[in-house]
């Protein structure tokens, strides 16, 4: 199921930053890189004769095809509440896609929150403000990003089975203290 993308998986995620647009694909591809004698994934766009001009190509590197659906369900100031459905299963595709693709890493996402260089995140004043923390303690946040629901099709004699996951307590409180507010359901 997974393998032929019939598993449809949602993720929430507070950024840094508010996406522009607010809803949108991206359709990016990506390959593991090395940064600072680490590795990570990073985005490789797919070159034509205009861009390759602009841009160091990256023909040699074994690319994966990478697919994110994103909207914001809510913002305030400098943060965003977004709802991710990746289409595609690449390691870390939510976020890189989120920090390379859209310039709006998750919360607490150190590893991808700098281009050239693996290190804490740097957040802006009102965030520090808003979640009550000094810029020297942010290494210490975790990682705002949160599997809400999978669905597993025709999984249980033809049934669709959901699989719901509840906010942690950290995310919650944050979603709080920076002022974002869950979407009422339709």
């Amino acid at each position: 199921m997974f393998k032929k993308r019939e598993v449809v998986k949602r993720y929430w995620v507070i950024t840094k930053g508010v996406p522009n647009p607010l809803e949108g694909v991206i359709d990016i591809p990506m390959a593991e890189a090395e940064v600072e004698g680490k590795y990570r994934m990073a985005l490789r766009p797919n070159y034509t004769s205009e861009t390759k001009l602009l841009m160091r190509s990256s023909h040699k590197v074994k690319k994966r095809e990478a697919v994110t659906n994103y909207r914001v369900l809510d913002s305030h100031q400098s943060t965003a509440l977004v709802e991710c459905q990746p289409e595609s299963g690449v390691k870390h595709q939510i976020r890189c896609h989120l920090a390379f693709g859209l310039n709006t890493p998750i919360l607490g996402d150190h590893k991808y929150s700098h281009y050239s260089k693996i290190a804490p995140q740097k957040l802006y004043p009102d965030i520090l403000q808003r979640l009550g923390v000094r810029q020297a303690k942010v290494r210490h946040l975790p990682m705002h990003l949160h599997a809400v629901n999978v669905i597993l099709p025709e999984f249980n004699n033809g049934h669709n089975v959901f699989i719901s996951a509840r906010l942690p307590r950290h995310f919650v409180q944050n979603m709080k203290w920076l002022k974002l507010k869950v979407p009422k359901r339709k």
